[in-house]
């Protein structure tokens, strides 16, 4: 079931669903909450030096902490903005922590269209009951130039 703008509302005020920090108004829509892009944006490691030369990193995206030794941790300060190369893939925090209460409630991530129009492909993805924390959502530019984020 999808939960309108008044269920969703309801939800907030009952504390079934809470963001740190708090939502904007203009955030709740007619069926979805939109978040927002936060500071910390993770960027693959394409290669490493080692004994043979430098050589590609294959990293085993199935294979939960298999990734940290291969990400590099970038933090934007206030004011700063984030440009993703030509068809590169990066991951990024969402600046709101969701908590997720209850276990009646689960979430579905989607990308906005106008941002998929402009060539991000966002990946979406189930967010379960009781989940806590910041979402890590994975941006790919699928066009031959550089793409802004702030």
């Amino acid at each position: 079931m999808v939960l309108s703008k008044t269920q969703l509302l309801a939800c907030l005020r009952e504390g079934k669903i809470t963001f740190s920090p708090a939502l904007d108004s203009f955030q709740v829509q007619p069926n979805s909450i939109d978040l927002r892009i936060g500071w910390n944006f993770y960027v693959p490691e394409a290669g490493q030096y080692n004994d043979a030369g430098r050589v590609a990193i294959q990293p085993d995206y199935l294979q939960k902490g298999s990734n940290r030794d291969y990400l590099k941790l970038i933090k934007l300060r206030p004011g700063q903005y984030f440009e993703i190369l030509p068809r590169e893939l990066i991951l990024i925090s969402s600046l709101e922590k969701i908590e997720l209460r209850t276990g009646e409630l689960m979430a579905i991530l989607h990308p906005r269209s106008s941002m998929v129009r402009r060539g991000f492909i966002i990946q979406g993805g189930v967010v379960d009951t009781h989940y806590s924390g910041h979402l890590i959502i994975p941006v790919l530019n699928s066009t031959n130039h550089y793409l802004k984020l702030w």
